[in-house]
């Protein structure tokens, strides 16, 4: 029953707070731009994602230490990589919402 709970609860999390937050984040673009990118993050950008974990979790499934340790190691350099990307569409953002602009 726990299980069950956590799921509930992280899913509930993710369709309440991460959706829409993902849909507010486009830099100021044009629709056709806008509608393909999230296309693609929709179709194949999500599944590959969740692919790769997978796979990364069926190497590391019979040594519980080596998932946590190597998992971590990922994390920690994925959430970096992520830290420089969102500092860079940020400072973007700002500048074309200041100048009115998009990026065609």
């Amino acid at each position: 029953w726990i299980t069950v709970v956590v799921m509930i609860i992280a899913k509930g999390l993710s369709y309440s707070l991460s959706n829409p937050a993902k849909e507010m984040m486009y830099i100021p673009t044009s629709n056709d731009i806008k509608f393909k990118s999230k296309g693609w993050i929709d179709m194949f950008g999500s599944r590959l994602a969740k692919a790769t974990g997978n796979q990364f979790n069926e190497v590391f499934k019979h040594s519980i230490h080596s998932l946590i340790t190597y998992g971590t190691l990922v994390s920690l350099g994925l959430i970096s990589i992520w830290i420089v990307i969102v500092i860079l569409v940020g400072r973007t953002f700002n500048r074309l919402t200041k100048e009115n602009c998009i990026v065609e």
